[in-house]
């Protein structure tokens, strides 16, 4: 279960275990991930009104072996952009953007793996939501989602690859939508760098422009950075 407190009330709503979740910035909307199979990693998008009612949600194409992997609303509208994994290694993840259609939430745009076994996660959409950033990676069972940084426009169709050997911490944006921090290795392409959970690995932190260019070292540890935080 989630505990949401509005107002000073807790409202407590079902999540079958522990998928992403994310509130829209106007607070109307709430999605989550939700177990599709007890005591299984796949998750299905579910979306909720302010009074957490199930709204309907209109794909594109099947879902099938597809488990929601990472959720993000928009700064300013109710779009949401939803990465999915691989349940297994016959099939290809997903990136998808949703828009509110007063009823329904739209699939408008989605970008699928162009080779199996490739996972999308991480999404974040920029401060001025111009643009998005996600990561792609192949999946293994081992090792979450550690893969390339991509920068997309909002309708998915113009990406720009920033970096590859990223790790699975999400990519903060500057304030003003202009720059993206990321962390990978500094040292050696064949060497993984750290999951941020106590692992052996070296990771680094990388500043770029939102298209990539103008990449530069931040850090340069023995150990693992990551997790950074812009100033306002």
């Amino acid at each position: 279960y989630y505990d949401i407190i509005e107002d000073g009330i807790t409202k407590r709503i079902e999540n079958n275990y522990g998928g992403p979740i994310d509130e829209s910035y106007d607070s109307k909307f709430v999605a989550i991930g939700t177990q599709k199979i007890e005591n299984s990693n796949l998750y299905e998008l579910q979306t909720l009104n302010e009074d957490y009612i199930d709204i309907p949600i209109q794909y594109r194409d099947s879902l099938l072996d597809l488990s929601v992997s990472g959720l993000a609303w928009a700064n300013t509208t109710n779009r949401l952009v939803t990465t999915f994994q691989t349940a297994n290694n016959f099939v290809k993840g997903k990136i998808s953007i949703f828009n509110f259609s007063e009823t329904y939430f739209d699939e408008v745009s989605t970008e699928i793996g162009r080779d199996i076994s490739l996972d999308y996660c991480n999404p974040a959409w920029s401060p001025t939501d111009e643009h998005l950033s996600y990561v792609t990676a192949w999946r293994y069972e081992e090792i979450p989602c550690m893969g390339d940084v991509y920068i997309a426009e909002d309708d998915l169709e113009q990406a720009f690859h920033i970096s590859d050997n990223a790790t699975i911490t999400r990519q903060p944006w500057s304030p003003i939508g202009d720059q993206i921090v990321y962390s990978k290795n500094a040292k050696s392409p064949w060497w993984a760098p750290s999951r941020s959970f106590g692992f052996s690995g070296a990771g680094s932190l990388w500043v770029a422009n939102y298209d990539g260019s103008e990449e530069r070292l931040l850090t340069d540890s023995e150990g693992y950075d990551g997790e950074a935080v812009w100033k306002p």
